[in-house]
């Protein structure tokens, strides 16, 4: 298992830092890690325990030549630009869909708010 706190590059999430855990399975890497966001967020691919929607970690889609810094690019890149049609919290993907101005307010807030300090 790996532990690593994450500084988001851009708004709305850069205001603060993330810890994220990262589980490799006994299988690795015939079979996906697994990913779970310690710290609250509002994203619509990240629910309220931390779960996380992210094709790359999907059996289906997982390729054992995947590296650990594919799953966390990836991870960055759906942090950083959010995917309502995969959502698992369907309110907030529908508000970054009909008000993304709203959304990154709310998300921004959010982070001062709950987010770890920047180191």
């Amino acid at each position: 298992m790996w532990r690593i706190l994450l500084i988001p590059p851009r708004p709305p999430y850069d205001a603060g830092a993330f810890k994220l855990q990262v589980n490799f399975p006994p299988e690795y890497p015939f079979k996906p890690p697994s990913l779970t966001l310690n710290t609250p967020i509002y994203h619509p691919n990240i629910d309220q325990k931390g779960n996380i929607c992210l094709p790359i970690l999907q059996y289906d889609n997982w390729k054992q030549a995947a590296t650990i810094t594919n799953v966390l690019q990836a991870f960055i890149f759906m942090l950083c630009n959010p995917e309502p049609d995969r959502s698992l919290r369907h309110e907030i993907a529908n508000e970054f869909i009909v008000n993304k101005e709203k959304f990154m307010k709310q998300a921004e807030e959010f982070t001062r708010k709950n987010a770890e300090k920047l180191p």
